[in-house]
């Protein structure tokens, strides 16, 4: 998405609201088959600060759906992230400067894909859950939690090579609690 800067370029301390749908296959935002962005929208402002020199502020609206990472139904997250960029005149770079403070523009617009799309893939959550408390499904039974309880043991097998890190775990509280 460029946005065109040369009428506010002429009024310090002006800006433009922006609002605008963005498609996640422009802001080349890799999705796969259990999960996928269903609306990312922008809604801020592109303000003069001092010559040359803009700041981009906003509200990232997202909303994903695909398969929830504990139970495998289907989920559907919304969420927000703050956006607060700045742009400075450079020599045709839109990518972020070497200090990581700003991001560069040429001409009379300026390509805000690419901050959208760092501040996005920075603040998405790693993992789609159906819900928060969502616990998934039991590592000994393999029974859904959502739909039953069961009484296993959480404990580790023996003879499984986490029983040993499990053991390691056990002296370290040991330790601390003398």
């Amino acid at each position: 998405m460029r946005v065109d800067v040369l009428s506010l370029a002429r009024m310090p301390g002006g800006s433009m609201p922006l609002d605008f749908v963005i498609d996640a296959d422009e802001l080349l935002v890799h999705e796969d088959e259990n999960c996928r962005f269903e609306s990312i929208r922008f809604e801020g402002i592109m303000l003069n600060i001092e010559n040359e020199v803009f700041q981009l502020t906003g509200i990232l609206r997202v909303v994903r759906t695909g398969i929830c990472d504990r139970c495998l139904r289907s989920a559907r997250q919304e969420y927000e992230i703050s956006i607060d960029e700045q742009y400075r005149r450079s020599t045709g770079s839109t990518e972020m400067d070497e200090s990581g403070e700003f991001y560069g523009y040429a001409g009379h617009s300026i390509d805000i894909d690419q901050a959208i799309r760092d501040n996005l893939l920075l603040n998405t959550p790693v993992q789609l859950l159906c819900r928060d408390a969502c616990p998934g499904f039991c590592p000994v039974c393999g029974r859904d939690l959502n739909e039953e309880s069961c009484n296993c043991q959480a404990e580790p097998d023996a003879e499984s090579p986490f029983a040993k890190l499990s053991k390691l775990l056990q002296d370290d509280e040991d330790v601390l609690r003398t």
